[in-house]
């Protein structure tokens, strides 16, 4: 009998061998992140030269950027969104240490929210401390934080030597973690938390929704 002939033999190969790679290793984060890029209605960009593949979001006024990166050889995820700044404002909340325990411990004060569990967990500097409260009395930004591990928030005004150089009037919305995130559920709640805290630094008097003009 004949070949059916639907499906050139190099095809099948190579259909093949991805069906063993996926078996084998899974879905990798180049295509998890691809298709959660098309999930959200945002771009996937594959890695280029001293660059990691990314997620870009456009969110106007602002744009929300996902990649990894190296730090002190530990691999990071991240997510950046520019916007103009209102009032100067930087602050940078992370998980507990236990350098930190031992802080809080010593009669070492920082910022307190005044909600048990988030203060607990979380060390908050600022700053603008009445802008901080004000900032995480939102019970989004708050949850979405408990729910992420070894993460922080904060407000950089620079990338360092290898980012785009800001306007005197621009910072960055950072949210980092010490790992990889694959996990499309994980994603999404990153993207929303960013989102999230953008709206509430406007509504603060934090940020405008002026375009910032710098390209992450």
């Amino acid at each position: 009998m004949d070949s059916l002939g639907y499906q050139n033999p190099d095809d099948t190969r190579r259909e093949i061998r991805a069906d063993w790679k996926l078996r084998t290793f899974g879905i990798s984060r180049q295509e998890i992140w691809r298709g959660f890029a098309d999930d959200i209605g945002a771009r996937y960009e594959p890695a280029g030269w001293r660059k990691s593949d990314r997620v870009v979001l456009d969110l106007t006024p602002w744009q929300i950027v996902l990649d990894i990166y190296l730090h002190e050889n530990f691999i990071f995820t991240r997510l950046r969104a520019a916007f103009v700044t209102a009032a100067g404002m930087r602050f940078r909340t992370y998980r507990q240490t236990p350098w930190g325990t031992l802080r809080k411990a010593l009669g070492m004060r920082d910022i307190e929210i005044g909600d048990p569990p988030f203060d607990d967990e979380f060390i908050v500097r600022s700053n603008q401390p009445e802008k901080i409260v004000a900032l995480l009395a939102n019970e989004s930004i708050r949850t979405h934080l408990l729910t992420q591990t070894y993460s922080q928030l904060e407000i950089r005004d620079n990338d360092g030597r290898r980012g785009p150089r800001y306007p005197a009037n621009v910072d960055s919305l950072w949210f980092s973690t010490a790992d990889r995130i694959d996990d499309p559920g994980r994603l999404r709640a990153s993207f929303d938390l960013v989102a999230e805290t953008l709206n509430q630094l406007v509504a603060i008097g934090a940020a405008t929704q002026d375009v910032p003009g710098v390209q992450l």
